[in-house]
């Protein structure tokens, strides 16, 4: 007797793909709050998910650069 090869419902044809439905400035804030290692992963998956950490990677550059500014005017 064969095994039975079904597929769960969140697997296959029918899943859904919530992340592309996503804006990108919300792809942008995600990514910004996740680790280099995290963010690097997540660059090679697609060319909108390489732009998406690439904004990220600016935004937390600027906030850090932002922060020093902050310092130095204390």
């Amino acid at each position: 007797m064969l095994k039975s090869t079904r597929r769960s419902p969140s697997c296959g044809d029918r899943a859904t793909d919530h992340i592309s439905m996503l804006p990108d400035d919300c792809l942008t804030g995600i990514f910004s709050h996740l680790n280099h290692i995290d963010v690097d992963e997540m660059s090679v998956v697609s060319k909108r998910m390489l732009a998406a950490t690439l904004e990220a990677e600016r935004k937390r550059w600027r906030a850090r650069e932002c922060q020093k500014v902050l310092v130095h005017i204390r």
